[in-house]
């Protein structure tokens, strides 16, 4: 992701929740462009950035409908008139299903119960807080079950 600005990657973190999660099967964004100085300091900065969408080819002019909406909540999202155009990009394939980041950090923790927690690892009476010592062993068992691929 070098040479992408904050705004960019802020943007593909939270597009689903920007756009919406069926809006986000559809298309996602690809590249969000600085404004061309081509027409001097003055008419760039009153002309905003451009964000190009990648859409899958059965959407596209659905998305090309709802272009005003999305680059509506674009702006929103950012809080200012970041984005002035959004231009599209076809694509053949569809998206890869995102990974929910929280949905697999609690299945790790599911798998991890206090119960299933083995403090006998722990050296005897050198933890004095019971709560470090359930943490303490529960990220020994997650490295353990890293290192052994389980």
């Amino acid at each position: 992701m070098r040479g992408r600005s904050g705004y960019e990657l802020a943007l593909r973190r939270d597009w689903p929740t920007v756009v919406g999660e069926e809006m986000d099967r559809w298309a996602r964004p690809a590249r969000l462009m600085a404004p061309q100085a081509a027409g001097g300091a003055a008419s760039a900065s009153k002309q905003g950035a451009v964000l190009e969408l990648s859409v899958q080819r059965a959407f596209v002019l659905e998305i090309q409908q709802t272009s005003p909406q999305i680059l509506q909540a674009v702006n929103r999202y950012f809080g200012f008139d970041l984005v002035s155009n959004i231009k599209l990009r076809q694509v053949a394939a569809p998206f890869v299903e995102r990974v929910k980041i929280g949905a697999r950090a609690h299945k790790r923790d599911l798998d991890l119960h206090d119960d299933a927690v083995d403090l006998s690892s722990l050296p005897p009476n050198k933890i004095q807080d019971p709560e470090l010592a359930v943490r303490l062993a529960r990220l020994q068992a997650i490295i353990k079950q890293k290192s052994t691929g389980r």
